[in-house]
């Protein structure tokens, strides 16, 4: 690779490592070409891209975006998966394919400039879904006005029960 290309690559590294919501770094080494490429479709589908760098454009990339997440992690056959949608599906995703393919490691992340570890990344993608945290949440904002007109509803009901109890006592 010559030198214009390598400037090329580390501008194009960089430019999408600051505008990414998310970036997950993984190994790959043994992954064969039809796992990747399932991989490549996975990635695509949460409109995510899934990127190999040399270590060492990496490196130089990611000092440029000032994202220091990555010390030790670069070393042997990485790749980068990024996204600047959604990034629970990213890392769910990815997450999903190494559970079913040991040749995928997920050796650590970055989440809004943030560092994660391997632990972290997996935390993320056991998240639920973004339509279920708000279903949920709008089930906690709704409880307190159900349970305040059920109340209000068993208040009436009960005194229409005492009244009707009086009225069948005299009768």
């Amino acid at each position: 690779m010559d030198r214009q290309t390598k400037v090329e690559v580390v501008a194009q590294v960089t430019k999408a490592t600051e505008a990414a919501k998310a970036i997950v770094l993984t190994g790959f080494s043994g992954l064969t070409v039809e796992a990747e490429t399932q991989l490549r479709r996975d990635i695509r589908a949460v409109n995510g891209k899934y990127q190999v760098v040399r270590n060492s454009l990496v490196k130089r990339a990611l000092n440029e975006a000032q994202l220091n997440a990555f010390g030790n992690e670069l070393a042997g056959n990485n790749a980068l998966v990024y996204t600047d949608d959604d990034a629970v599906a990213l890392m769910k995703a990815i997450c999903d394919f190494a559970k079913t393919n040991k040749a995928v490691v997920v050796k650590g992340g970055v989440f809004d400039g943030a560092a994660l570890s391997v632990d972290d990344v997996k935390a993320m993608a056991n998240l639920p879904s973004r339509e279920v945290l708000l279903s949920r949440l709008a089930n906690v904002l709704q409880a307190p006005i159900t349970g305040l007109a059920t109340a209000l509803n068993a208040c009436t009901k009960n005194l229409a029960v005492v009244i009707k109890a009086v009225a069948d006592q005299k009768a």
